[in-house]
């Protein structure tokens, strides 16, 4: 048979969640008479009515919006009616019975989704009787749900209240409602089927009329006429699960009928009426359906779970663990002649726990693995993949956006079967550039299962001016300079930042016209940069330097550097990528200022010449308190102050701005953009000029909204400099 064996552990629950109540309401059915004279509920009250049919509620239950409310009314007002729970006086819905039988039994069910509601039912049957309930329903549903089955001797009126276990409560749910027949008769559809997984074999079924396969029922033989969820999914390689891409459908199986399901569609549901299947099969009976499958689907196994439209989707049974099997990440060389040995060139990957991976559903990722393959891997890249059951798989990382990955029956040549349940990976990297790494983990496990990912290299270089004299380095062999590396004495191979910048016109700084530069370091190789240009960086390997320097070893580098500008000093800093800025140090830059903030009071400043007033800097250098920058690039932050000027400030915005020598500048922090600044060499006469090198920055707020705030650092110092917070060489916080 291609279905899985079929369970019976949701038998239990439907003896447990469908048996007849009223055994246990009897004792809730109490007089009226004694009732009248205490508090309590009034069947007069006014109520929304609702009218329903008897074959309604039994082909297919209803659902209600219910908003349950603990009134003042409860056990100690009215003992002869409330047994448990608080209710107001009025009912809450009047349900208008029609096509009652003998012998049947009108089915409330209030239910939760909230653990912490506790709902209560209450009823008055057209007779007279009442019936009270807490907690019945703990069995089909949360556990505090209500179920209450009402024997229904009349056609007439069932007044409702829906209260709550505790005073003062309010809660929301469902009133669902049904109808059966007999005490021992299931109210509304109680026939379910599990999951059953359908092969994709098209043989499937053949020797069975109409190539289909009946469903099992629990309890069977036949489901019971109704509303039913009916869900389908993915059941893995080899239909062991784990069950995946779950949709979910409502249907309604009607009486006397025999439905035809196909399972492979992923994204509808194919189901018709198939009446000239009772030729074969014979007919379901009054109330009663059956329904019968296959699988059209030639590359997936296909699962099918029919529930009642009241059962949770658990009730379909376990969906399936996904494998467990997995591998952490395997460097792989760009040496073409790896593997020259092994037959196809390949070389299995190590399993964890081993021999093999599981069947199953995996997450493969693939990165560069740094320039020796001990990382930094970058270039993550993941890819979703099946591994079918008795399979042989060869992947190549060498591409660094697709991956390869195919069946290779040959393998088992050399390297045997896996088995049933069972698959095995080779792989290779035919690339020549680069080191690939793989690792394979079960799908939906964290990508952190695959290992370390390799730290970047720890060596660095700070700040190196070179100057404009062409005469540099002249003794040296290749006219070039080694750069100091911290720690010594070469840098580690991998992923590095070179930042270059003008020095100033002495190599003293302030460094200007700072760029980034992206770049891997090889194991063993020597470098020459030429700094000189100041739009690109000129760095090529050059193997000769090696016959004067030495050779750097395996899993080093050297850089050697010479700067072929006449006209300007220039600097060069290498640092492991994603380093911060600052680690090549002050670059010449000293002179930042923390928050200042500015009144949004037009008299501010009044009485200052130009309405403005100078920034305050520090000086890290010196520790000095002093009010001038040194020329050069700086990032202004701006942003809102708070009511009153109060830390901290927020919506910040980062301008970058070169502050040329012996130049004034105004900065207004309010307006339409709130940020601009203008060069006011020639209207600021009634302030010195700062001096050759240097420039002096005054500043206002023309908003009448806000408070604002002003901080200026060095281009490229982190913005933590601007914290009132953060020590201030300069003994002291900065006017604000």
């Amino acid at each position: 048979m291609a279905m899985n064996e079929w369970s019976t552990s949701i038998l239990a629950y439907l003896r447990r969640s469908h048996r007849a109540t009223l055994g246990v309401l009897t004792g809730a059915a109490l007089s009226i008479g004694a009732a009248a004279a205490q508090e309590c509920p009034d069947p007069n009250g006014s109520a929304t009515g609702v009218n329903l049919s008897a074959g309604q509620l039994a082909s297919s239950s209803r659902d209600f919006s219910a908003r349950y409310v603990a009134g003042e009314l409860t056990s100690s007002t009215c003992p002869d009616v409330i047994r448990v729970g608080y209710f107001n006086r009025a009912p809450s819905v009047n349900i208008v019975l029609s096509g009652a039988t003998a012998g049947g039994n009108l089915r409330l069910n209030l239910r939760t989704n909230d653990d912490e509601c506790d709902p209560v039912v209450l009823v008055r049957s057209p007779d007279g009787e009442w019936y009270n309930d807490d907690d019945s329903g703990r069995d089909i549903g949360r556990h505090w749900d209500s179920l209450i089955d009402v024997p229904t001797q009349m056609n007439g009126t069932y007044r409702v209240w829906l209260g709550h276990f505790r005073s003062g409560e309010t809660c929301e749910g469902t009133l669902r409602v049904g109808y059966g027949q007999g005490s021992g008769d299931p109210v509304g559809t109680t026939t379910f089927s599990e999951w059953s997984s359908v092969t994709p074999d098209q043989r499937q079924f053949s020797g069975q009329p109409g190539g289909v396969m009946p469903l099992a029922v629990n309890p069977g033989p036949h489901f019971a006429a109704g509303e039913y969820h009916i869900y389908l999914a993915n059941a893995g390689p080899n239909g062991l699960g784990p069950y995946t891409e779950i949709q979910r459908y409502t249907v309604n199986l009607g009486s006397n009928r025999l439905y035809r399901v196909d399972v492979g569609a992923d994204d509808t549901l194919r189901i018709r009426e198939d009446s000239t299947l009772g030729l074969h099969y014979g007919e379901p009976g009054d109330q009663q359906a059956m329904i019968y499958v296959r699988n059209t689907n030639t590359r997936t196994w296909r699962g099918i779970c029919v529930l009642p439209s009241s059962a949770p989707a658990t009730d379909c049974g376990d969906v399936g663990a996904p494998p467990t099997t997995f591998s952490e990440w395997n460097a792989i060389t760009t040496d073409q002649r790896q593997f020259g040995t092994q037959p196809g060139g390949v070389i299995p990957l190590s399993v964890n726990p081993g021999p093999h991976f599981s069947a199953g559903a995996y997450d493969i990722y693939t990165a560069d693995a740094g320039p020796n393959g001990l990382g930094p891997f970058t270039r993550i890249t993941r890819y979703s993949v099946t591994l079918a059951s008795n399979r042989l798989y060869r992947v190549d990382l060498g591409p660094t956006d697709t991956l390869r990955i195919r069946e290779d029956s040959t393998l088992a040549l050399h390297y045997g079967e896996p088995g049933e349940g069972q698959s095995m990976i080779y792989a290779r990297n035919s690339s020549t550039r680069s080191w690939r790494a793989i690792c394979v983990l079960p799908a939906g496990a964290p990508r952190s299962d695959c290992g370390d990912v390799g730290a970047p290299p720890a060596t660095f270089s700070e700040w190196n001016a070179i100057t404009t004299d062409q005469r540099q380095f002249g003794t040296q062999p290749g006219g070039v300079i080694p750069l100091s590396v911290n720690p010594g004495p070469h840098f580690a191979a991998g992923a590095y930042d070179i930042y270059t910048a003008d020095a100033g016109p002495n190599g003293l700084g302030p460094y200007t016209r700072v760029t980034r530069y992206s770049v891997t370091l090889a194991s063993n190789r020597l470098y020459r940069v030429d700094v000189g240009p100041t739009d690109t960086l000129s760095i090529r390997e050059d193997s000769t330097l090696g016959l004067q320097y030495g050779e750097p070893g395996e899993g080093q580098s050297m850089i050697y550097a010479r700067n072929s500008s006449t006209r300007s000093w220039r600097a060069i800093c290498v640092l492991p990528a994603g380093s911060p800025f600052e680690t090549c140090g002050g670059g010449g830059q000293t002179v930042y200022t923390e928050w200042h903030t500015v009144t949004n009071d037009q008299r501010q400043f009044a009485t200052q010449p130009g309405g403005v007033t100078p920034m305050r800097t520090c000086d890290r250098a010196t520790q000095t308190y002093g009010g001038d920058f040194p020329a050069g690039a700086y990032d202004f932050y701006v942003g809102n102050a708070g009511e009153n000027g109060f830390l901290p400030v927020t919506d910040i915005r980062r301008f970058t701005v070169n502050l040329g020598s012996n130049r004034n500048y105004a900065v207004d922090l309010g307006g339409g953009s709130g940020f601009s600044i203008s060069d006011n060499a020639a209207g600021m006469n009634m302030y010195s000029g700062p001096g050759e090198g240097y420039a002096r920055v005054y500043y206002r707020n023309s908003s009448t909204m806000s408070w604002r705030g002003l901080c200026v650092l060095p281009s490229g110092w982190p913005i933590s400099w601007c914290d009132i917070g953060v020590p201030n060489p300069c003994n002291g916080p900065a006017n604000r």
